[in-house]
């Protein structure tokens, strides 16, 4: 008896002490990146012009990008929702070669429902933009809004909603639209915060979101949602909404296809991009490539066929600056230590290629384009993008 229980201690431990290994990795505890060195790095904002948290990149054109823009750090870790300001939708002309931003008006807006803007996907076929919005008891929690985007005029007309259900509140994340009536869209935390907001979830709900990405528990997925394409309806659009199983991460995040019938989804905590082949009835996974951070959003360029992605690369920096603003009740811009890591994965070939380490450049990193000589990196919390020039 006492041979028996030495021996499950031994294995107890053993697991216990593996698990914690595991959690020290993923996070990025000990790791020590190699800062890139060449690169200037400064804020692109505007004056008059909400830039504030530009978390999404959207690749429209060879002129323009589209991102979304929101006061994340106010609505999710130090306030309420109601005390964050309304997000907005800007643009990046000439990004290429000299970025600059320009503000998209939104027309017709219901005035009742917050604008919490988060992933977006645009069709380009008929310029129609889809936004997760986190408008919590606002709009009876998160919705897609569904905008006709006027290029020339520099204007979003609103079209309708999409209303999601209850469990996607406030953790709904990026999406893509394969089809009419179609979409894909990520849930990135397990369980939903309540209607008036993520400071007001349960305890013990709290505990279990910190549970699965500590202990690297694999709960959450891509949602295939149906709806009919009814923009004259007077009321949100309903949808039915299946977990697709195949695309079971610890954080799905970032969500991406080329147009055709290949999707790429981020699992953001094991620094995964998943590959999988669209079909009638299901997702098939094909392949998954590991990236030298914890990418968070992807976007795939048609014009080189790769997938560009930014992320923290120690976790552990976006848990360490979180705190110091919680405990400060305000974001504490600049940090000792924010590793930032820039890269694409080449889709023809499903390899990765790490393009830059930024030290405490770019804080809460989560989006790029990337260029032979520029990067654009967007944020979940900085005051606007950030351009990064090879010198």
């Amino acid at each position: 008896m006492a041979r028996f229980l030495c021996f499950a201690a031994i294995l107890v431990l053993g697991i216990l002490g593996g698990l914690a290994a595991n959690i020290v990795y993923k996070l990025g505890v000990f790791s020590n990146p190699i800062e890139t060195q060449g690169y200037s790095c400064k804020l692109l904002e505007k004056q008059g012009v909400h830039t504030k948290g530009p978390e999404d990149i959207l690749i429209y054109n060879s002129t323009y990008l589209i991102t979304t823009s929101n006061d994340n750090f106010q609505m999710w870790e130090v306030g309420q929702y109601t005390d964050a300001l309304d997000g907005a939708i800007n643009l990046v002309k000439n990004y290429k070669t000299n970025p600059e931003i320009v503000s998209l008006k939104i027309l017709n807006f219901p005035k009742s429902v917050r604008f919490h803007p988060h992933g977006a996907y645009i069709r380009k076929q008929d310029d129609t933009l889809f936004v997760v919005n986190h408008s919590y008891s606002s709009g009876n929690g998160d919705r897609v809004e569904v905008f006709a985007l006027n290029i020339e005029e520099k204007t979003l007309i609103y079209k309708n909603s999409i209303q999601l259900p209850s469990y996607f509140t406030g953790v709904a994340n990026n999406l893509v639209v394969t089809s009419k009536g179609t979409m894909y869209i990520t849930k990135y935390i397990a369980t939903e915060d309540p209607l008036s907001g993520r400071q007001n979830k349960p305890f013990l709900l709290q505990l279990e979101y910190i549970y699965h990405v500590l202990f690297l528990v694999h709960k959450t997925n891509a949602y295939k949602c149906t709806f009919e394409e009814n923009w004259t309806s007077k009321n949100p659009l309903s949808t039915n909404c299946v977990a697709q199983l195949q695309t079971n991460s610890i954080m799905a995040n970032g969500i991406t296809w080329d147009g055709k019938d290949t999707l790429y989804l981020a699992d953001t905590t094991n620094k995964f991009v998943k590959r999988y082949k669209i079909t009638d009835n299901q997702l098939e996974q094909t392949g998954q490539v590991m990236l030298s951070f914890a990418g968070d959003n992807i976007e795939y360029d048609p014009e080189t066929g790769y997938l560009y992605s930014a992320g923290p690369t120690k976790p552990i920096n976006h848990i360490t600056y979180a705190e110091k603003g919680k405990k400060a009740g305000k974001e504490v811009y600049g940090a000792d230590e924010f590793w930032c890591g820039v890269g694409y994965v080449d889709t023809k070939t499903f390899t990765f290629k790490e393009v830059a380490q930024l030290k405490s450049s770019v804080i809460g990193c989560s989006s790029a384009y990337v260029s032979n000589n520029k990067l654009i990196i967007g944020s979940w919390t900085e005051k606007a993008l950030v351009e990064c020039n090879k010198q």
